[in-house]
C-alpha cells in the first residue's frame, strides 16, 4: 500500500533546506572576505626595511696656537709700606692730636709725652759741663804758666807734669759730659713723637694719661701712596709660578684694572693650610683703593708656544681614559689622548692629535670607531 506525501509538507521541507544552503554560502563569504581582510592587513604591517641613519658631525680642524694659561684668584689690598710708631722712652702720655683716619705727613707731630724728667736731666749735665769747662780753662792756664816757670826753674818738671795729667782728665771729662748731654737731648727728643712717613693713621693705641713704655706701639701708620695686593696661592699651582709671571689685578666695583707682574712670591709655606703668599705692587693710580679691598688678581701659570685645544665636550672616556673621534675619510676613528689644562671651556691636548686631524666635536653616543659619519658643511680650526 503507497505512503501518500503531503506536498505541502513537502515544499516546506525544500524551503528550509534552500534557506539552509543559503546562509552556509553566506558564512563561507563572510569567512573568506575575513580571511582576506586579515592578509591584506598583515601585509600592510610589515616593516619596511629603514637605511641606516648616518650620524651628521661638526669636526675642528686641530691647529697649534701659542698658549697662555691664567688662573684668577681673590687677593687684598694692602699698604706695600706698614709703620708702626712706638714709644723710645718710659713716659706719660700728654696728648695724641691724631685719629685713626687721619692723614699725615712726614715730620708730623702725632703724641706728646711728658718731658719734664728729660728737660731737667739736660739741664742738669749742661750745668755739670759748665763746671767743667771753667775747671778746664784754669788747668789749661795753669799748664801754661808752669811751662813759662819751668824755663827759670821756678817749678819743677813733676809740678808740669801734674798740670799737664789735669788737663787731659778734665778734657776727657768733658767729651764724656757732651755725649752724656746728646744723649739726654735725644731721650729729650723722644718725647714728641713724630711720622716717620706719609700716610695715614691706621690705629691709636695710646690715649693721654697712658703710660708709654719702651718699645711699645703709640699707633699704627699706612702709606697709601704704594699700595699692593696679597694673594694666597695653593701649594698645587708653585710648581708653574714663578716671580715676573704676568698679573692682572681688577676690581669690578670701582673699573679698577691693572696689569702687573708678580713681584713677591714668599718661599715658605702656611703649614695648617699649605698655602704661599704672593705679592702684586700697584702703580701710582690708586687714590680710590683702601687697604682692606678685595680684588681679582689672575696670574699666568704658563706658555706654550704651540698648543692643540678641543672642546670640553669633544672628549670622550673609554675605561676611563679620556680620547677624541676623527673623521678619518668619513668614518670616525677612535684616538687615545693625554690631556693637559682646562682652558675655560677647552682642554689642553698633550699628546694623540696631530695638527691637521678633523676632530669630531658633536657629542653623539652613536659615535663608535669605524662608524659612517657625515660632515657639516664647513670647518673650524682648533
Amino acid at each position: 500500500m503507497a505512503t501518500k506525501v503531503d506536498p505541502v509538507a513537502r515544499a516546506q521541507e525544500r524551503s528550509w533546506k534552500s534557506w539552509l544552503w543559503r546562509l552556509a554560502l553566506v558564512a563561507l563569504g563572510a569567512l573568506a572576505v575575513a580571511l582576506l581582510v586579515s592578509r591584506l592587513s598583515g601585509l600592510r604591517e610589515m616593516p619596511v626595511p629603514e637605511e641606516p641613519i648616518v650620524p651628521v658631525v661638526r669636526v675642528e680642524i686641530a691647529v697649534a696656537h701659542p698658549l697662555q694659561v691664567y688662573q684668577t684668584y681673590t687677593g687684598t689690598i694692602t699698604a706695600r709700606e706698614r709703620f708702626e710708631v712706638s714709644a723710645q722712652i718710659n713716659a706719660t702720655v700728654l696728648a695724641v692730636p691724631k685719629r685713626e683716619g687721619d692723614r699725615v705727613i712726614k715730620g708730623e707731630l702725632l703724641a706728646m709725652l711728658d718731658a719734664t724728667e728729660f728737660r731737667a736731666e739736660v739741664a742738669h749735665q749742661r750745668a755739670t759741663i759748665e763746671r767743667q769747662q771753667a775747671e778746664l780753662a784754669y788747668w789749661e792756664a795753669q799748664l801754661d804758666r808752669n811751662r813759662t816757670l819751668i824755663k827759670s826753674f821756678v817749678v819743677s818738671q813733676q809740678t808740669l807734669e801734674d798740670s799737664e795729667r789735669q788737663v787731659r782728665m778734665l778734657r776727657a771729662s768733658v767729651n764724656e759730659a757732651n755725649e752724656v748731654l746728646s744723649q739726654a737731648n735725644t731721650r729729650l727728643g723722644y718725647t714728641e713723637v713724630r711720622a716717620p712717613s706719609d700716610g695715614f693713621v691706621q690705629t691709636v693705641y695710646a690715649l693721654p694719661g697712658d703710660l708709654a713704655r719702651a718699645g711699645a706701639p703709640l699707633m699704627e701708620l699706612l702709606d697709601d701712596r704704594a699700595l699692593k695686593v696679597t694673594v694666597t696661592l695653593p701649594q698645587s699651582d708653585l710648581a708653574t709660578l714663578t716671580t715676573g709671571a704676568p698679573a692682572v689685578v681688577e676690581i669690578t666695583s670701582l673699573g679698577y684694572g691693572h696689569s702687573g707682574v708678580l713681584d713677591r712670591l714668599y718661599p715658605a709655606l702656611d703649614v695648617r693650610t699649605r698655602t704661599a703668599t704672593g705679592e702684586v705692587f700697584l702703580g701710582d693710580a690708586t687714590e680710590n683703593l683702601r687697604p682692606g679691598m678685595l680684588a681679582s688678581v689672575s696670574l699666568r701659570l704658563f706658555a706654550l708656544n704651540a698648543a692643540i685645544t678641543v672642546p670640553v665636550h669633544a672628549i670622550h672616556y673609554r675605561n676611563g681614559l679620556p680620547g677624541v673621534f676623527v673623521d678619518n675619510t668619513g668614518r670616525a676613528e677612535w684616538r687615545n689622548v693625554q690631556t693637559g689644562f682646562s682652558v675655560g671651556e677647552r682642554v689642553h691636548i698633550v699628546g694623540g692629535v696631530d695638527a691637521g686631524a678633523a676632530v669630531i666635536v658633536t657629542p653623539d653616543s652613536r659615535l663608535a670607531d669605524g662608524v659612517a659619519v657625515k660632515r657639516v658643511t664647513g670647518e673650524d680650526t682648533l
